[in-house]
């Protein structure tokens, strides 16, 4: 059986940078959109001679940025360029990240025409007041138009992203906007505490005493409310962020990551992971455009490609621990660890599981006849102390 492959394709392009945002994202280069198609359709043929026998495609995912800022035909040059280049799977999860300010019916027609699949929309919140402070342009109105016209454009697997903790947000005010997300019917949520980035505009805001920094207490108790909330409403928690209806609706291009798994990333700043290697693009738009027009690389995999670290076998086993273990119902699967790796879960970090064990941060479970690892509901609040137990040098 071929081992399965996932693919990125970054749009770096916004028409205005929110307050929070840290991601690798500009406003202003619109010009820019028709040579930064042609610079990734480059990149595609290019990478595609260059890995060889590389696996079968069954995920891609546009993030950003703002994808849904391009045209469909724009986002179809690259969709056909992947196809023609990489094997692909008959049955495929194509995603895209989108804007709710500007979903019309016949755009979101056009995207399903094309292959996309699979919707995942910034709702971040219905309050106008938390979305001010984020610095988002859109309403929960706009959402609602958005999740209706997704429907109507053949859409059956839709995501909603929200953020909790943001500055002067209430338990009350975040379970009202976790309702107005539900009220809508969607098949998976994304829910994400408020992380204050240096130099954004919010943490300049915070910094200046204008706003308060989020309270990391009250960030937990939304997050428990939350999950509570959503058990109750037939979903089902399958990350520490994730939460879908059904198995089938799960985010397959993200279980890819979270199980660390080959992906590649095309597109100015994207992340690939590749045969025990990991490289990251270019960050700035023109710089990518440029660096894929030279074609000038023989060191890297992607001529865009600003570095190549080789991961060493301990680099593998932590950051795959790391990873799984943020898969809450998965976790990490004993048998799978040791065919993948040689060599038994427990003999590496027996001293490391007894720790979490006995602080109840893990847990030992049975599910499909395999015994897993994985976090309990304390160990989801305390992920990240968890994880750094994992770490090899």
């Amino acid at each position: 059986m071929s081992k399965l492959l996932s693919i990125y394709v970054h749009i770096p392009f916004c028409r205005t940078r929110c307050g929070y945002c840290d991601f690798n994202t500009y406003a202003g280069f619109d010009y820019l959109k028709d040579v930064y198609v042609e610079a990734v359709i480059k990149e595609v043929s290019i990478v595609s001679k260059s890995i060889v026998n590389a696996g079968v495609v069954h995920t891609i995912y546009f993030g950003g940025g703002t994808p849904s800022l391009f045209l469909p035909s724009q986002l179809d040059k690259i969709l056909k360029s992947i196809f023609e280049n990489f094997q692909c799977a008959s049955r495929m999860e194509i995603s895209t990240e989108a804007n709710p300010t500007y979903l019309t019916g016949d755009y979101l027609k056009s995207l399903a025409g094309i292959g996309f699949n699979r919707l995942s929309l910034g709702m971040q919140s219905a309050s106008d007041s938390d979305l001010r402070i984020l610095g988002r342009k859109h309403t929960f109105r706009d959402v609602s138009n958005s999740v209706g016209n997704a429907r109507s454009a053949g859409f059956s697997n839709i995501n909603l992203d929200l953020i909790f903790g943001i500055p002067l947000q209430t338990l009350m005010s975040f379970e009202e906007s976790l309702n107005s997300a539900l009220d809508l019917a969607v098949e998976h949520l994304s829910l994400y505490a408020l992380s204050i980035e240096d130099s954004t505009p919010l943490a300049i805001q915070i910094a200046n005493g204008e706003l308060h920094e989020p309270d990391e207490d009250l960030a937990a108790d939304m997050y428990l409310m939350a999950s509570e909330k959503l058990d109750g409403k037939g979903f089902s928690q399958y990350e520490i962020s994730n939460w879908s209806r059904s198995d089938g609706t799960q985010c397959l291009h993200n279980l890819q990551y979270w199980r660390n798994l080959d992906y590649i990333g095309f597109g100015a700043g994207a992340h690939s992971h590749y045969a025990q290697s990991r490289w990251e693009n270019a960050l700035m738009i023109t710089d990518y455009i440029d660096l894929i027009t030279k074609n000038s690389s023989l060191n890297h995999i992607s001529p865009a490609s600003t570095n190549l670290i080789m991961l060493t076998n301990n680099d593998e086993i932590s950051e795959t621990m790391m990873m799984g273990m943020r898969l809450t119902k998965e976790g990490i699967v004993k048998k799978d660890f040791s065919e993948r790796f040689g060599i038994k879960l427990e003999s590496i970090y027996a001293k490391e599981i007894a720790i979490l064990l006995k602080r109840g941060l893990v847990e030992w479970i049975v599910m499909e006849d395999q015994p897993r690892l994985r976090l309990t509901q304390a160990g989801r609040l305390l992920g990240n102390q968890v994880f750094l137990e994992f770490i090899r040098d």
